[in-house]
């Protein structure tokens, strides 16, 4: 391979073989050039290193990375700690300019080295990529196994042949056919995901060895962006594989011979292609989010009494659940009526809609336009048009005595006793889990397919796995009840017993007690949060009225 030649001594036209690379300038450097970078008072700060270790760095990737997907000239030298993002100077003044604190990267970046984010990613990569092991040995098995109950259906189907002479060869020859069928169909679907598979292990374990190089070799700006850029994606992948491993199924057949012989019989048996979930959920719970930086800002939250809404409506009234739309109305379920009600977030009465039965709690779907709400009584759920207001006609069983309900990634999740009951967006059931608890009253979607839930007792926050990340046990909690995110991403979580919100952070560890009893919240059950979180609405008088608070948000600086 021919020598790189110093880019600075080539300006003048002189040939010197270079040595070192510097990252800031983004060229080869002989030793003499080197020695002029570290007397250069602009340029001592440059990050260099051996010219052998760019064949091993991920140059390409960071140079990719450096500069702003969404702004092509733009360079990420900025990071956002109200929203934890990287940006560039023209996402700073369309996206941030009214964000309280907005960081250097050079100096987000200090201590990236021994930061939580470069270990906990490390880990992370390293469980992500051995569930990818998993899963792949699974799909492989699942084949063996597949392949065994083809062949001893192929003996079984011959054997039973052997007892009915030759009146059942044209039948065999049709049973043979249509296993042979199934049998290409699910190895072609279980080779491609396999394949899938394959493909993302190899891709991540080259993204983990270049996080190795990059944090043993790269600057901390580097380590900085590319753990960031990493994480984003693991992030993102790691839902869509457990997404797909969700809808996996291990596949078996099995033959089922007719009983007796008569000449008349048409059929000696049917093929019958058995799936079930294959119940590998080891994925990792951490929380990257939390552990990349700590905020140099600290964010305090006051609710402050804005008015009352008072549901007057002939029937009894016990509000249990609030959702808020895009166009901020509200749409309530009184428990004790199959209407649901409609009002203004300024306390007008604007329609209801009738369900078949009496409603318990109620998820709008991520595109806005579609909702779901629970039926105990039914022991089932109904989806409605959130634009118009008007009903499915039919309802889903989910066979057991369903009342939470919450949106998670593409799924419906639906609490039941001790159970979580996880749905497509169309309502059919995918598979259903074991959780910690007892009857789930109150669910409310959390990141990274989880999902947070109380049960009278705790509030919890388990995966989609049914395993549990934590639990919040406090005895100034009593009946907890509805559960509401803020926009900074803490826990709102209503006391009905105790009558008071708790503020619960991300990891489980209380906050603040933000309303109590004085405040107005008296015999809480629901609370909600308009689209900008500058509303919170919320439940009172034992569900006979909607007390509205407005969000105020102030900074407290920390030192940096």
């Amino acid at each position: 391979m021919e020598a790189r030649q110093c880019e600075s001594c080539l300006r003048e036209d002189a040939k010197v073989c270079a040595e070192f690379y510097c990252f800031d300038c983004e060229e080869p450097l002989c030793s003499a050039c080197l020695k002029n970078h570290k007397k250069n008072k602009f340029l001592m700060s440059h990050h260099t290193v051996d010219l052998d270790f760019i064949e091993i760095f991920p140059t390409s990737t960071l140079s990719k990375i450096t500069h702003c997907a969404k702004h092509g000239d733009g360079r990420v030298d900025l990071f956002c700690t109200d929203h934890e993002a990287l940006c560039c100077r023209h996402c700073m003044t369309e996206s941030h300019r009214s964000c309280k604190s907005i960081l250097p990267i050079d100096i987000a970046a200090r201590e990236i080295r021994s930061s939580p984010l470069s270990s906990m990613l490390t880990q992370d990569l390293t469980l992500f990529m051995q569930t990818l092991n998993t899963l792949i040995t699974n799909r492989e098995e699942t084949g063996k196994t597949f392949e065994k109950d083809v062949e001893e259906i192929r003996s079984q189907v011959k054997s039973f042949k052997g007892q009915i002479i030759d009146h059942v060869d044209r039948l065999e020859k049709s049973i043979i056919d249509n296993l042979q069928d199934f049998c290409v169909e699910e190895k072609e679907g279980l080779q491609h995901e396999k394949d899938y598979l394959l493909n993302t292990r190899k891709s991540y374990h080259k993204s983990k060895s270049d996080l190795d190089v990059v944090i043993q070799h790269g600057s901390d700006s580097q380590i900085f962006l590319f753990a960031h850029n990493l994480a984003h994606r693991l992030a993102k992948d790691e839902t869509l594989i457990q997404s797909k491993a969700m809808m996996y199924k291990d596949v078996s057949v099995e033959f089922k011979p007719e009983n007796g012989l008569p000449d008349s019989i048409q059929s000696i048996g049917t093929l019958n292609i058995c799936k079930q979930p294959c119940l590998l959920r080891s994925f990792s719970q951490n929380r990257r989010q939390a552990q990349v930086i700590t905020r140099p800002v600290e964010t305090k939250t006051q609710f402050l009494y804005r008015s009352q809404i008072d549901i007057s409506v002939s029937e009894n009234v016990q509000i249990t659940a609030i959702a808020v739309t895009n166009d901020n109305r509200l749409i309530l379920c009184n428990r004790y009526s199959n209407r649901l009600l409609v009002y203004s977030d300024s306390g007008k009465f604007l329609q209801d809609c009738t369900v078949l039965c009496k409603p318990w709690d109620i998820a709008i779907l991520p595109d806005g336009n579609r909702g779901v709400v629970t039926l105990p009584l039914e022991n089932s759920i109904q989806f409605l048009n959130i634009s118009n207001m008007t009903t499915d006609k039919e309802q889903i069983s989910i066979h057991n005595k369903c009342h939470g309900v919450a949106v998670v990634s593409n799924f419906i999740v639906v609490g039941a006793n001790r159970e979580l009951y996880i749905l497509a967006m169309d309502g059919s059931i995918r598979t259903r889990v074991q959780v910690p608890g007892q009857l789930i009253y109150f669910l409310h979607g959390g990141d990274n397919n989880s999902v947070y839930y109380t049960d009278y007792h705790c509030l919890y926050h388990v995966g989609l796995d049914g395993e549990e990340i934590f639990r919040y046990d406090n005895p100034d909690l009593k009946v907890p009840e509805g559960i509401a995110r803020d926009n900074h991403g803490y826990l709102c979580v209503i006391g009905r017993g105790s009558q008071n919100v708790h503020r619960v952070g991300d990891n489980g560890r209380p906050i603040d007690i933000v309303l109590n009893r004085d405040d107005g919240v008296i015999l809480p059950w629901a609370i909600t949060f308009n689209n900008k979180g500058t509303k919170a609405f919320i439940s009172t008088h034992d569900g006979k009225c909607i007390t509205v608070y407005d969000i105020h948000t102030y900074t407290k600086q920390k030192g940096i």
